[in-house]
């Protein structure tokens, strides 16, 4: 790093992965900023925040001349930009709102960085946070690498894909742009327990049915391995322009889990199965929306050790451990309210 604290800008600093991201970027010595969305208002996830954070409430799709000033207010001296914010899923946003949020808002924020008095003077780098979705639900018997043809399936992922092209066209358009793309898998741990509690309660009542074949392979990582694969990637000298799938390198399949699941809670594991058409269609599994189907129904191994080989990050959260711990969470939760 250079000298004095490089400023850092996050983007989506009350998810789960900002909030953690911030707190990381902070011990490794940045000087760190947070866009915060005006919707989320004061207080609640915004007092998770550590408080050597400074946060410009700005919503990115820019409806009024009040978000364009805070947002260019933002960017003005950040030379290093995690923009983790976006509409995620498909059950709640159409088409039209993810490609204002996801694909126009990623230009907005490029240009008002880009439009700063120091980002006309100043190297700037992108971290652009995707999905491996943009390869697809669906991959039986490949192994998905960077390289892999991309295939999007659902209007979410089809603007990750759109957005990742926005953000490699800057780096033509501008010498002192540079990127770097990363491709996350199903993403668990704190901030991350809403859709997992979901699928362990369904299992403990006996409720749940595997989805598809049982040896689906789902593709995870672990928050905190995220974050640590974002801080690796923006330091090393290996990553300017390049695309990285991020994920715990692991073929977990949706047998295996479930197992470990119900093992853990102290039942027995599905022993049924439900075609993913059916299931979605006459709402099988009561109460699972259709982004946690589509990930249930998802078959998908995706090799992420390019990142590893270029960076050195290696991921060091493992389900087996960091997953039994959320099972943990949810069975002393459980208890609590009974």
């Amino acid at each position: 790093m250079p000298d004095g604290p490089v400023t850092a800008l996050v983007t989506g600093a009350t998810s789960g992965l900002g909030m953690r991201l911030c707190q990381k970027l902070i011990q490794h010595g940045y000087a760190v900023r947070a866009i915060i969305n005006p919707s989320h208002g004061s207080g609640g996830a915004v007092d998770g925040l550590p408080n050597d954070v400074s946060t410009y409430e700005a919503d990115i799709t820019m409806p009024t001349n009040g978000d364009q000033s805070a947002l260019m207010e933002a960017c003005d001296g950040a030379t290093l930009v995690f923009h983790t914010a976006g509409a995620t899923f498909n059950h709640k946003f159409t088409g039209a709102q993810f490609i204002n949020v996801n694909v126009r808002g990623t230009e907005n924020l490029i240009k008002a960085l880009l439009g700063t008095p120091n980002g006309a003077t100043a190297a700037v780098r992108f971290m652009y946070t995707s999905s491996v979705t943009v390869y697809g639900y669906r991959r039986p018997g490949e192994t998905i690498t960077e390289g892999s043809k991309t295939g999007p399936k659902s209007e979410y992922s089809k603007s990750k894909l759109m957005a990742e092209g926005v953000v490699k066209s800057y780096s033509t358009k501008s010498s002192r742009f540079s990127y770097t793309i990363l491709r996350l898998g199903t993403m668990y741990g704190p901030g991350y327990e809403r859709s997992f509690f979901k699928v362990f309660g369904m299992i403990r009542d006996g409720k749940m049915r595997y989805v598809g074949r049982p040896t689906n392979h789902l593709t995870l990582v672990h928050v905190d391995d995220v974050v640590d694969a974002q801080i690796a990637a923006a330091e090393s000298g290996n990553s300017s322009n390049k695309i990285y799938n991020i994920t715990d390198g692991i073929p977990h399949t949706e047998q295996e889990l479930f197992e470990m699941a119900a093992r853990q809670i102290g039942v027995k594991p599905p022993e049924k199965s439900v075609n993913p058409v059916v299931a979605g269609a006459l709402g099988f599994i009561t109460g699972v929306n259709k982004d946690e189907l589509d990930f249930l129904a998802s078959d998908r191994v995706v090799d992420s050790s390019l990142i590893g080989r270029e960076t050195g990050f290696t991921p060091k959260m493992r389900v087996d451990v960091e997953g039994a711990a959320m099972l943990k969470e949810f069975i002393v939760a459980n208890k609590s309210i009974n």
